[in-house]
């Protein structure tokens, strides 16, 4: 197996998204379109980063079809893509660790493990993006979860689900944002694409579970007091309460992921290659 590093900035070194909903849109479809080749992925406020597998013959083609996906979903135009092999295990040990750290490495202040551009929460099971199956188990067989939460200084309590008791602590609101940012949904669950709908149904699902009324479910996600009930009739997949379990720890300890343009903390790269 071939790993490659592709990297990306905007020509001008603006933002690549002015928003949280953008730069999950962007996920989706880099997994729709490559979800199998990926290996590890980031992003930060200009760039984007992907490592993924493909052999020689095969990169230009994985190249274009990456470059293509970002660009469909990109606010500014995009420098020439910056490609380089990835020579060996520790090589790709330390770019997964440097493609999670992103949002330290460029000064954000939302915590790399909190920050939603970055496969981590898909690593440690904080998040679960259908079709995404990365073949960084394979190439690297002995890594285990708890590694990649230690290249981010963390242990596997950082990430740990959440029990009843706690999950009812923390709120609906909390339960929301969390479902939102398990499933990578839109963070205002807008409309009816199957993520906004997997996210409502784990929000209704655990909810009921803990024991809020059809009305507080209701009132949480702007919904009618039908669509709750039908929604608590529906099968809800058992992998999306668990991340958004793992996914109410991440977001207590660490905050709530910023919109990925956010001005304020973010420091301005300086021109040359991608960071």
């Amino acid at each position: 197996m071939q790993l490659w590093h592709f990297g990306w900035s905007t020509a001008d070194r603006f933002p690549l998204f002015s928003t949280e909903q953008q730069q999950r849109a962007y996920l989706r479809r880099l997994v729709r379109n490559a979800g199998r080749s990926i290996a590890v992925f980031g992003t930060a406020d200009d760039h984007a980063h992907v490592a993924a597998a493909a052999s020689e013959e095969a990169r230009p083609r994985l190249s274009r079809c990456l470059t293509m996906t970002l660009e469909a979903c990109a606010e500014r135009p995009l420098a020439p893509v910056h490609i380089e092999r990835v020579e060996g295990r520790r090589h790709l040990s330390r770019m997964v660790r440097y493609l999670h750290e992103q949002p330290r490495h460029h000064g954000l202040s939302t915590h790399p493990a909190a920050w939603s551009g970055s496969s981590f929460p898909d690593l440690v099971g904080a998040r679960v993006i259908p079709g995404f199956q990365p073949v960084l188990w394979d190439a690297m067989p002995r890594l285990r979860v708890p590694d990649v939460g230690r290249g981010l200084g963390l242990s596997p309590e950082d990430w740990a689900p959440v029990d009843d008791d706690r999950l009812r602590d923390v709120g609906l609101e909390a339960l929301v944002g969390a479902a939102s940012f398990a499933t990578c949904a839109d963070p205002a669950l807008r409309g009816q694409c199957a993520e906004v709908v997997r996210a409502r149904l784990a929000v209704v699902h655990l909810g009921w579970q803990l024991g809020y009324s059809t009305r507080a479910l209701a009132e949480a996600l702007s919904l009618s007091h039908r669509g709750v009930r039908a929604l608590r009739a529906r099968d809800v997949a058992p992998g999306d309460l668990l991340a958004t379990r793992h996914s109410v720890t991440l977001l207590d300890r660490f905050g709530t992921p910023i919109p990925a343009s956010t001005p304020e903390p973010v420091r301005p790269s300086i021109s040359g290659a991608v960071g």
